[in-house]
C-alpha cells in the first residue's frame, strides 16, 4: 500500500490479510476500516458477501445494507462496485453516490454466469433496492 491510493476494497478475506486478523462483527469491520483508511489514507470499501458492505470515507461510515437476490456468480462483482466508484469521481458526483452505483452493478453482476457481464435491466431494478445507512 505505499502507493496511498485514493480507494481501496478488500473483501473480508483481503482485510484479513491487510490487518492481520478477521474482524467478526459488523462494528468491528467498520473498525477495521477506519483502522486502514487512517493507516494508508485510503478511502475503504470492505465487502461482506452475502452480508453488505462497509464504508470509511474519512471521518464517515456506512453499511450497505445485502441484496435480496439469487447469487449465479460472485466472478467480478467487487468490479463493480470500483466502476461505480469511478462512476462518481469522473461525474463528480458523492462517494455517495459511488456506492449506490457501484452496489446495484454489483448486484447485477451476481446474476449472470458471465464474468463482469450484467443486464442493463437488472442493474436499474436494483439502482432504488440499494440501502445505506450511515454509521452512528
Amino acid at each position: 500500500m505505499k502507493s496511498r491510493p485514493d480507494l481501496i476494497k478488500p473483501n473480508t478475506a483481503e482485510a484479513e490479510d491487510l490487518l492481520g486478523y478477521l474482524p467478526s462483527s459488523q462494528r468491528e469491520v467498520q473498525q477495521a476500516a477506519q483502522k486502514l483508511n487512517e493507516e494508508f489514507g485510503s478511502d475503504v470499501i470492505i465487502t461482506l458477501g452475502a452480508e453488505g458492505a462497509v464504508a470509511v470515507f474519512g471521518d464517515r461510515s456506512y453499511f450497505i445494507h445485502p441484496l435480496a437476490i439469487p447469487v449465479v456468480s460472485s466472478a467480478s462483482a467487487g468490479d463493480g462496485v470500483l466502476a461505480g466508484m469511478a462512476l462518481a469521481y469522473s461525474r463528480k458526483k458523492s462517494l455517495e453516490y459511488g456506492l449506490r452505483q457501484g452496489f446495484a452493478l454489483a448486484g447485477a453482476i451476481l446474476k449472470t454466469l458471465g464474468t463482469a457481464d450484467f443486464r442493463v435491466q437488472d442493474y436499474q431494478e436494483l439502482l432504488p433496492q440499494i440501502v445505506i445507512e450511515i454509521f452512528k
